[in-house]
């Protein structure tokens, strides 16, 4: 597991992604994007000692690798992190959900449950769970490998 500096390693332990998660709406704190990885921006994770859930918001892999390529001055992520747009906007970018189950439509088959929707051999490949936490969208994990079962793809409750 790679580590920063200052011996921290990326792994945000569990209850401090999900006090983020809360605060920030469940979405990119810019654009609403329902998928998102964790930023630590306050400060950089390069001079981070500890994961500290006010200084880690949620970024849409867009608005997170604009940030990192110093394209979003650290000004702009501050104050969307202040007022996160899922939050204030009640909105999703990408998905429309009026508070109904969604419908998950493979060719002909439609899945109107939660949880297991596509398993093969004995692999989970698509799920679907209920939201997390009121007014928050529903969280979608899909896992994708190549012919020699790597992983080459995984989203995992709208976390790439």
């Amino acid at each position: 597991m790679r580590k920063n500096e200052q011996g921290l390693a990326r792994n945000i332990p569990s209850k401090i992604k999900r006090e983020v998660r809360l605060r920030c709406g469940c979405g990119c704190v810019i654009c609403g994007c329902m998928f998102y990885e964790y930023e630590h921006f306050d400060p950089p994770f390069v001079d981070c000692k500890s994961h500290n859930s006010e200084g880690i918001t949620l970024l849409c892999g867009r608005h997170h690798s604009n940030k990192t390529r110093g394209f979003i001055p650290q000004s702009e992520i501050v104050k969307a992190n202040s007022s996160p747009y899922a939050k204030r906007e009640k909105f999703w970018e990408e998905m429309y959900f009026d508070n109904k189950p969604p419908v998950i439509a493979l060719g002909n088959n439609r899945s109107y449950c939660f949880r297991d929707i596509l398993i093969i051999n004995n692999k989970k490949i698509l799920s679907v769970d209920p939201p997390e936490f009121k007014d928050s969208p529903y969280r979608i994990s899909a896992f994708f490998f190549d012919q020699e079962n790597n992983p080459i793809l995984s989203i995992d409750k709208n976390c790439f």
